[in-house]
């Protein structure tokens, strides 16, 4: 997202969004694990999404306009920024007369905390998904490839010896 986005947001929401949201916004995401529906990467979209629950979506209450619709884990539960105190909220769908699933004090809280924890340092991203599927790929081998294998040599011993 561009900085004349940001901008965009601002001012249709009439908000000042707190500056480690904006960072996230303006950075490149290439290795975050949050997705553009965990944290939303169009401005249009964030001042819809932010507009209609303002509006009161669904009959709820509508929010109040120090809050900013961040994203969601694609279960309805939208995430939003509070622009006064820079906290994050997780609502539940979307109704602020229910408690908030969670919170966090601020924006990088709440992106550090969705980042999954890396258990073992130096180890790649791609060696990371081979271990992941380390056991298929074992079953694949002891109960595919390896009678493949051994089906092959009994045919060629055959073949030769008989």
């Amino acid at each position: 997202m561009k900085r004349a986005d940001v901008a965009h947001i601002e001012r249709s929401l009439e908000v000042s969004l707190p500056r480690a949201y904006v960072a996230f916004l303006t950075a490149r995401r290439g290795n975050s694990a949050l997705d553009a529906t965990d944290v939303l990467e169009d401005a249009t979209a964030i001042v819809n999404a932010t507009e209609l629950y303002r509006r009161g979506f669904e009959g709820l209450r509508p929010w109040p306009s120090e809050l900013v619709y961040v994203g969601d884990q694609a279960d309805a539960c939208p995430y939003a920024v509070n622009c006064t105190t820079g906290e994050v909220m997780q609502t539940d769908k979307g109704n602020l007369d229910r408690p908030a699933l969670r919170r966090w004090s601020s924006f990088e809280a709440f992106s550090s905390s969705l980042e999954p924890k890396d258990s073992s340092p130096g180890v790649s991203p791609m060696a990371a998904r081979v271990m992941e599927w380390l056991p298929v790929i074992a079953l694949v081998v002891i109960f595919v490839l390896v009678p493949i294998l051994a089906y092959s040599v009994r045919a060629l011993f055959r073949w030769l010896f008989v």
